[in-house]
């Protein structure tokens, strides 16, 4: 009884204590007028002033697109597979590179695209890595994972597919890890790749959630889903994916300290998005859905990108339809200038070009041969780092997409 009333006793105070500490912080934060008994209730995330429980020991640490880069993973290439003509796939492929898939789906990339574009891929993907390094950034690589073999749950089953982009399977934000479950059948063990890197990071700190795993039992494959020849004439927006249940992508996400921005797409659903808003709310973040009006929508970073605060690149084929959301915020937001069409082979696409990372707010990675990208990048004050990356973006994607920052130099605030 005595040890009960003490607990009971020890709570109580606590909980005083960190009341007191929250309304001592708003009062500072806010002003007295703020939160004084008459001030009108806004929403929950508004009323939340700051991240919970942050770990400032935590090995990983980052909460935008911008800040000094310290450490970062990089995916692999290696017994990396075409991905099977599945539904979801052939959605945000165009219809003329169809053939490619249905002939190959299933097979190593390796000899799909013959040796010596393999070779340069890997001498790609080996250059990007030592230029991080030369850069001062710590690398990480995913365990070699043979994707070769066919997947079986109790719903489905297919091959898998690559651990090339480590930016599609995890999000950081602040000192949290999130594995996005992700869309594709082909890549429902992905996260097997990077599996001890996380375990090291959880290890020494970090916080690690994984979003729950599709079931794929019901009906979040359209299978009926029709493919554009070409863009909507409606303009109507259409997807494979169904809101069947939660399911989203992390490249659909980019970071603005205390926003992140979630794109609905081919590879990302609403109810996903609904998932990672009420799991970043009790934190203080707040999560915005955006739209493009893109048939083919598959991941943000090449439609929308935060070079630093306040300055925000647009791909010009699709403004956002919340654009005044950013204007409100004080963001301008600059198209990047219309790109000549390339020889576009397999998954690439031109406008990886935006695909960039920033080292720094004053410095960012650039495929070598994108001279207007780097010239548009010098109107803002940054210098491009050129790296030849070409080859490597015919697996699909380009550095966002082949990377995923874990710890960058910086604090929370808010931009948005």
């Amino acid at each position: 009884p005595v040890m009960k009333r003490f607990t009971s006793l020890l709570n109580s105070r606590c909980q005083n204590l960190l009341l007191s500490t929250r309304a001592n912080h708003a009062q500072h934060h806010y002003g007295t007028a703020e939160i004084s008994a008459s001030s009108k209730l806004q929403s929950y995330n508004d009323q939340i002033d700051q991240y919970a429980d942050v770990n400032t020991k935590s090995p990983v640490q980052v909460w935008n697109e911008w800040d000094p880069l310290e450490e970062i993973i990089i995916g692999s290439e290696e017994h990396s597979i075409i991905p099977e003509p599945l539904p979801e796939v052939l959605a945000v492929v165009p219809l003329e590179k169809h053939e490619f898939f249905q002939k190959n789906g299933g097979k190593s990339w390796a000899d799909a695209v013959g040796l010596d574009n393999w070779k340069k891929i890997q001498s790609n993907v080996k250059e990007y890595v030592s230029t991080l390094e030369a850069e001062g950034v710590t690398v990480k690589r995913p365990e070699p994972m043979d994707h070769s073999k066919t997947c079986v749950t109790p719903f489905f089953s297919s091959k898998g597919f690559d651990a090339a982009c480590p930016r599609d399977l995890l999000l950081v934000v602040g000192d949290e890890i999130i594995e996005s479950n992700m869309s594709w059948r082909s890549r429902y063990f992905e996260f097997m790749a990077y599996r001890k890197i996380v375990m090291d990071y959880w290890r020494r700190g970090a916080k690690w959630t994984a979003a729950p795993k599709n079931c794929y039992d019901g009906n979040l494959i359209d299978v009926n889903y029709v493919i554009p020849e070409d863009e909507r004439e409606d303009g109507e927006e259409k997807y494979v994916l169904t809101e069947d249940e939660p399911s989203w992508d992390a490249a659909d996400v980019l970071r603005l300290g205390r926003d992140l921005i979630a794109q609905r797409s081919q590879t990302t659903n609403s109810a996903g998005i609904e998932w990672l808003r009420r799991h970043m709310a009790p934190k203080g973040i707040r999560v915005h859905e955006v739209t493009f009006g893109d048939p083919f929508a598959m991941h943000i970073d090449c439609t929308i990108f935060p070079l630093h605060p306040g300055v925000m690149m647009a791909n010009p084929l699709y403004p956002c339809k919340q654009k005044d959301m950013f204007e409100k915020a004080g963001w301008k937001i600059y198209d990047i200038p219309q790109l000549p069409d390339k020889d576009i082979t397999f998954m690439s696409y031109t406008y990886l070009a935006m695909n960039i990372v920033m080292l720094d707010e004053k410095r960012a990675i650039v495929e070598a041969r994108e001279t207007e990208m780097m010239k548009f990048l010098e109107r803002f004050g940054i210098r491009s780092v050129p790296v030849n990356f070409a080859h490597a973006q015919l697996m699909g994607g380009s550095f966002h997409c082949w990377s995923s920052d874990t710890r960058r130099r910086g604090t929370l605030q808010s931009y948005m």
